[in-house]
């Protein structure tokens, strides 16, 4: 009885000690902009550069405008840390009111991290002023001024190559600033040292990081020329971010892969439907997009939309115009979505494209009325199909009262970003952040921009949405920022050459390693990343509590295995460019995840191109589950029995497959589901006779 009471005492105590360690990790990072500068945050270098590798590392930006006062320390117990990128000196800043705040933010835990300067004034020196020497010292540093901006008097000491030259290398030939920074604690990591050859020890660490943050001087963190559209990373915003926030071994809700795989999506606005093709010569558009893509490519999901106006103008009301429209949405591999009504060119000016008699504007008409208008089509032409996504027109710029139509009626959103990686818009600042919120309200953006950036506006050359495969080769290895998103108007139907791009990408898209998803299946993904939080039990245990369908997790530069043993709600895992990425029911509402140093030896999924539930792999002779997904269905299972003939059945159908000698089996199925019915799978140890 004494050994039972003592052990229940233990049992007590470590389930004490677990809660007791057990914390939110603290995903939110506050960045302050000025309005006078930038009117919305969406211009500014935060949201525009540094919001995506954020996104990537699993945080998230909430921005407070300088003008407002500066909120209280205490009320931000949920941020991680302050991101300051100021463009210049700002003149409405009060130094020692915001300097004392700063001050007692990094008091407070917040990380601070400043990218070119603090925004307050500096004296001649290129010192800060005294009240605010004080933020620098709580960053582990010193300022002690000596400004000059002469490359003759300046050198560059050391470097470390993990954090510098990411996509420019630094250089005596580009504008250059010094300034004399002098770490005071030993916990400084200094990344860039320069010097003055005219002054001696005169040695600055002007890239740094910190247990309190991290500091990139000016012209060490990017390189920009306007007048040619050229953006650089000077440092690695993933590692500098990484180390200066203190997320390392921490994970991310990853939001571009599915069971391993990454994921593929495609949609097309309603644009130039009704245009005839200049293919031919008299066949609509819309009816070329139909036959070479939609018809050709009938094994992966492809949602469409139209611009509402055109159903309440008679001259598109012809029975061939609706024949088209029943062939494209009666098509079963076709969701529908809505592209507007009068299609707005510039919702907050409300400059719109098309203008109907008797049917003026107004925000919700475009909305709600739009996406009322295409449900109806489906209704009047007898097909069973939801309309639950609306895709932004024209510049992609809604307001919040605009959003809100959508949200408060739970319609999905999607479009804007413009995301490229090509040789043309050669840097991952030029990969967008995964939305943008207005207020209480997000606006998802598409993956990949869309043929008119990529043709000058549809002025040439056609053929240009061929560099689409460059982006995704880009933002795909060696890190994977973007989903593969096939994005373009009916007018891409117009031009051999726009068509025949399109084609290529289509087909370089599924030559890949991808997982098809219906386009509105993405908004819900991106909406899980910021709604849904990850608890860290302990240094290997970490328990994700979902607010949506959260498939996937990531830890980066990672090498660990996922105990299935102890895990709950896990499929499956795959070590893939460094990461860990683990694959999720996202059906449930918490997963628990346990890292372990030792192989696996249960069963799992280490990449599926389909759906999974009613997993059930606890027998290594006989597992089974339930599959639904579209394109090639294929799979990968690791941890069944090594060099061994096993059976498998899908709809009654079977054939035999052998492991190889680690025990994996590589299975490309018969059945794609697609539209139709879920498939049961049933694989056990054959009985050979």
């Amino acid at each position: 009885m004494i050994k039972r009471g003592f052990i229940f005492l233990i049992c007590l105590a470590t389930l004490w000690t677990n809660a007791a360690q057990a914390k939110f990790l603290k995903r939110h990072i506050l960045a302050l902009y000025n309005s006078k500068d930038d009117p919305t945050p969406f211009a500014t270098n935060i949201h525009s550069y540094a919001e995506m590798p954020l996104n990537h590392l699993g945080l998230m930006v909430d921005y407070h405008d300088i003008q407002n006062p500066l909120p209280k320390a205490n009320t931000l117990t949920k941020y991680r840390g302050l991101l300051i990128w100021f463009p210049s000196e700002q003149k409405d800043i009060v130094s020692k009111d915001y300097c004392e705040w700063l001050e007692t933010i990094v008091d407070q835990g917040l990380k601070l991290v400043v990218l070119d300067q603090l925004g307050v004034k500096a004296l001649q020196s290129g010192s800060p002023p005294y009240n605010c020497q004080k933020v620098y010292n709580k960053l582990g540093v010193k300022v002690e001024g000596d400004l000059s901006n002469n490359a003759l008097f300046i050198e560059i000491d050391k470097k470390n190559p993990n954090i510098l030259e990411f996509e420019r290398n630094i250089s005596l030939l580009d504008p250059i600033i010094y300034k004399r920074i002098v770490p005071v604690r030993d916990d400084v990591k200094t990344h860039l040292q320069i010097s003055r050859n005219d002054l001696p020890g005169s040695q600055s660490s002007v890239v740094f990081t910190s247990n309190t943050g991290g500091f990139s001087l000016s012209t060490f963190t990017h390189y920009w020329n306007p007048s040619i559209n050229k953006f650089k990373w000077k440092i690695n915003p993933f590692e500098f971010f990484r180390l200066a926030f203190d997320w390392q071994e921490k994970p991310a809700i990853d939001t571009t892969t599915i069971n391993g795989k990454r994921i593929f999506y495609t949609h097309i606005d309603g644009d130039g439907s009704f245009n005839i093709s200049h293919i031919d010569k008299k066949t609509y558009s819309a009816e070329i997009i139909y036959n070479r893509i939609i018809k050709h490519f009938f094994n992966i999901p492809i949602t469409v939309s139209f611009v509402a106006a055109y159903f309440d103008i008679p001259e598109y009301q012809t029975p061939d115009i609706q024949q088209i429209y029943k062939k494209i949405v009666s098509a079963p591999n076709v969701q529908v979505a809505s592209h507007g009504y009068n299609h707005p060119l510039v919702w907050r000016k409300q400059k719109l494209a098309i203008e109907v008699p008797d049917h003026p504007y107004t925000d919700e008409n475009e909305l709600i009325g739009s996406v009322n208008k295409h449900q109806k089509l489906l209704v009047d032409l007898d097909i069973n199909k939801r309309v639950n996504m609306f895709l932004w027109t024209g510049d992609c710029f809604p307001n919040e009262k605009q959003i809100s139509f959508l949200s408060n009626n739970n319609i999905l959103n999607m479009n804007g970003g413009d995301t490229r990686f090509d040789k043309i818009y050669d840097s991952y600042g030029f990969v967008k952040a995964l939305g943008y919120y207005l207020g209480s309200h997000l606006q998802v953006y598409s993956s990949n921009s869309n043929e008119n950036t990529y043709t000058n506006l549809w002025e040439g050359p056609f053929y240009g949405f061929n560099l689409l495969k460059e982006t995704f080769e880009r933002t795909g290895s060696p890190i994977r920022v973007k989903p593969m998103n096939i994005y373009y108007h009916y007018y891409s139907g117009e031009r051999q050459a726009s068509l025949q791009a399109l084609i290529e990408d289509y087909e370089y898209a599924l030559s890949q390693n991808i997982f098809a998803l219906e386009a509105n299946r993405f908004p819900p993904i991106v909406k899980a990343f910021f709604d849904s939080q990850i608890e860290q039990v302990s240094n290997n245990h970490f328990r994700v509590h979902m607010n949506g369908p959260v498939h996937t997790i990531r830890f980066d530069n990672d090498k660990r295995h996922v105990d299935l043993k102890k895990s709950t709600a896990v499929i499956g895992y795959k070590h893939e460019m460094n990461s860990l990425y683990i694959s999720l029911d996202p059906t449930v509402q918490i997963a628990d995840v346990y890292l372990t140093n030792t192989p696996n030896q249960s069963v799992y999924v280490s990449e599926a191109s389909f759906d999974l539930s009613n997993v059930n792999f606890k027998n290594k002779n006989k597992i089974s589950f339930t599959k639904h997904g579209w394109y090639k269905s294929q799979m990968v299972l690791q941890g069944l029995k090594p060099n061994t003939k096993y059976n498998i059945t899908e709809n009654q159908k079977s054939w035999i497959e052998t492991t190889n000698k680690a025990g994996s089996l590589a299975l490309e199925f018969k059945v794609m589901e697609g539209a139709g019915s879920p498939s049961h799978v049933e694989i056990k140890v054959a009985q050979i006779q």
